[in-house]
């Protein structure tokens, strides 16, 4: 069976958060911790994307991007330049609904891609938690040498396989892609959503 490596991406500026989002609590732990506490369940080899010491943590190894400044594509290429396996999941550090789920889903559709990305219907990708194969890396590492850093380009140049959020509505009614990046979103990941 196929092993897979993951990576935290934890080096944005969270320019519209204001503060170290991975570092700030939710229901009184980082941010960080809730996406670490997911993806060790299915790999024994984690990466942190970051410079910053503060987001080290036992058992994890750093890495700093090669292409400084960047974006996540630049954090996504040192992942896979490092990782130990062939297969990386990629996520944000400030997705405090995470779930499992997902990765079973993006992996059991791994197979002749190099990539697995959820996409939504109206054309949305969920380029930050989704599966890479080391074969991606030279696309990847193309488009950052040619000053491309937008994600759904390079995701494009690299032909996935697409997991389509809305054929699966737990996925939306987990809100497993939510992420935050502004004190209002903050405020509405604290807020139970209604089901009925």
């Amino acid at each position: 069976m196929d092993k897979v490596s993951a990576v935290i991406l934890a080096g944005g500026k969270s320019l519209r958060m204001g503060c170290d989002k991975g570092q700030m609590c939710f229901k009184r732990k980082p941010m960080l911790d809730y996406s670490l506490e997911v993806v060790s369940k299915v790999t024994d080899d984690v990466l942190i994307s970051s410079s910053n010491s503060l987001h080290n943590r036992p058992g994890c190894r750093m890495v700093e991007d090669v292409y400084p400044n960047c974006g996540p594509a630049s954090g996504i290429h040192a992942a896979l330049t490092s990782a130990k396996h062939p297969w990386l999941w990629v996520v944000s550090a400030d997705m405090p609904f995470l779930s499992i789920n997902i990765f079973d889903q993006m992996f059991i559709r791994r197979k002749s891609h190099g990539a697995v990305v959820p996409r939504w219907n109206d054309g949305k990708m969920e380029p930050l938690c989704a599966l890479y194969h080391r074969s991606s890396l030279g696309g990847i590492d193309k488009a950052l040498s040619n000053g491309v850093y937008k994600m759904q380009t390079i995701i494009e140049s690299i032909h996935p396989r697409w997991l389509y959020i809305e054929e699966h509505p737990w996925m939306i009614a987990s809100r497993c892609f939510f992420n935050i990046n502004t004190q209002d979103d903050l405020y509405d990941a604290l807020v139970e959503p209604d089901l009925g």
